[in-house]
């Protein structure tokens, strides 16, 4: 971005930047050519980190996530870039857009310009071969509307060079057919409201964006041309819920990697290992690395679950924040005096969520309710003979997925209430809009036991060595936890 940004500095001078500048700028610093009046942009300073989204989401849906609310990245260093990495092989956790196609998260980064905090997720919806070979043959033509005068020739130029053609898809790295995207969004932590929100999706020659930035519509035609467009990109940002919702819970992984579990240090000592070093890290492709706990020993342990529930940010409808140089001055919504920014009234209804809180209905496959329904009646003919089992089992092994991960991803776990309770405590502490749903449970007299026998023979299985999630077709998983019960009750 800053390459581009300083291109059409270069090109024809400040006024032609794209629509993407409204996010990333923050993210760069835009200095001057020594000895010269032409600016350039440079990255910002940044702090790398590592992750696995796996053990995040796992977090997130526990109810051992801190309490978070957005003032909390007031903590944040001002002007600093934060990057959030994923580790691993980014197709182990996908969510599914509405559409019903997976979409798999690379990272995320966020930078806070003094209340606001501009942020943007890399990743890509998955296409099967046939899709992408489709979407590479298509090349359509681009299509500009809109555009100010000023940056008209500037675009003329660029078309000129690629022959108007948008080019083949650029693929996510690591990826061969999802398609690489960017969402990015301003979030004001004093309101708790978005400022604006886009998606952008990648191609060989052109990014195609949709956004609900208001300086998308200020160089629109007449009144028909501009109320077709509002309905058009009403439903494209309707349809991006699942990404908005990635975006909040994403907020949070600064609270993520401060988080610590409490061991008594009594209980450390017994155990060996209060004297332990800490990792300190090391250094590798000339970069230091430096891991980051997730354990902290204290003479006063306090009960570190909480439960958790995200709240889900709304937009700002009243008009938008327009960026000045820093030490310009503007007026805020009050009419009070603010550096850097001057605030733009505009009714702007269109932006409001519709229908208040949102909820995604995902459906499941045919295929696999047909696989239920003849468990449903195996299950019903050896009811009978379970009963007196139940009524001495202490709890109870369970399988649970979650709505919006790969179909064939599954949680295993135990628990002394019920299969049912233990999922809408899940759902409850949940970072997106989703939620877990029960596939089968099973009264043991054992359950921890039991688990730890299933985790053991699903070892091969598991996405991450010290979370519950594990990704097989669910007969393979039924018929092992099934056998296993058997061994153990001969």
């Amino acid at each position: 971005m800053a390459i581009e940004y300083t291109n059409r500095y270069a090109a024809s001078g400040i006024y032609n930047q794209p629509l993407s500048f409204n996010y990333f700028e923050p993210f760069c610093r835009v200095d001057l050519i020594k000895g010269s009046i032409a600016p350039y942009a440079r990255p910002a300073e940044e702090t790398d980190h590592l992750f696995s989204v796996t053990d995040f989401f796992d977090y997130m849906t526990s109810s051992q996530s801190d309490d978070f609310n957005l003032e909390k990245l007031l903590e944040i260093p001002e002007g600093r870039a934060f990057h959030f990495t994923c580790s691993g092989d980014i197709a182990d956790l996908t969510f599914l857009t509405a559409e019903g196609r997976e979409f798999v998260v690379a990272g995320f980064s966020m930078i806070r310009h003094h209340t606001f905090v501009h942020w943007y997720i890399l990743g890509g919806a998955i296409f099967s071969d046939d899709e992408w070979a489709a979407l590479v043959e298509d090349d359509d033509p681009v299509e500009v509307s809109g555009v100010p005068p000023w940056k008209q020739l500037f675009l003329e130029e660029v078309r000129s060079r690629t022959g108007n053609r948008s080019g083949p898809p650029t693929p996510l790295e690591g990826t061969t057919s999802a398609q690489r995207t960017i969402v990015a969004g301003e979030i004001d932590l004093t309101t708790g409201r978005h400022v604006a929100r886009a998606y952008m999706t990648e191609t060989e020659n052109a990014f195609a964006v949709v956004a609900d930035d208001p300086d998308v519509f200020d160089h629109a035609g007449g009144d028909e041309e501009h109320a077709a467009m509002l309905v058009d990109l009403q439903k494209k940002v309707e349809e991006a819920a699942v990404l908005w919702g990635l975006g909040e819970a994403m907020l949070q992984l600064p609270s993520y990697f401060a988080f610590m579990i409490n061991l008594d240090r009594k209980v450390a000592d017994a155990a060996g290992v209060s004297n332990r070093a800490p990792k300190k890290g090391g250094k590798g492709l000339g970069v230091h690395f430096k891991s980051i706990g997730s354990i902290q020993i204290v003479d006063d342990p306090k009960a570190a679950v909480r439960a958790f529930t995200p709240p889900h940010y709304k937009m700002d409808t009243t008009g938008f924040w327009r960026r000045l140089k820093d030490d310009g001055e503007g007026r805020g919504p009050s009419g009070e005096k603010v550096k850097g920014r001057t605030w733009i009234k505009r009714n702007a209804d269109w932006r409001r969520d519709v229908g208040g809180e949102r909820t995604i209905y995902i459906k499941s496959t045919i295929a696999s309710a047909k696989v239920e329904i003849d468990e449903h009646l195996r299950r019903a003919a050896e009811e009978a003979g379970r009963q007196a089992a139940r009524a001495d089992a202490s709890g109870v092994v369970y399988v649970l997925r979650c709505a919006l991960m790969a179909e064939e991803v599954y949680k295993v776990g135990w628990t002394s209430g019920t299969a049912s309770e233990r999922a809408e405590e899940l759902s409850r502490a949940t970072g997106v809009p989703t939620a877990f749903i029960v596939v089968e449970a099973w009264n043991h007299a054992d359950p921890r036991g039991l688990e730890k026998n299933v985790h053991a023979l699903l070892d091969q299985y598991r996405l991450n060595d010290r979370r519950e999630f594990f990704k097989l077709p669910y007969a393979v998983l039924k018929r092992l936890i099934e056998s296993e019960i058997e061994r153990v009750a001969r």
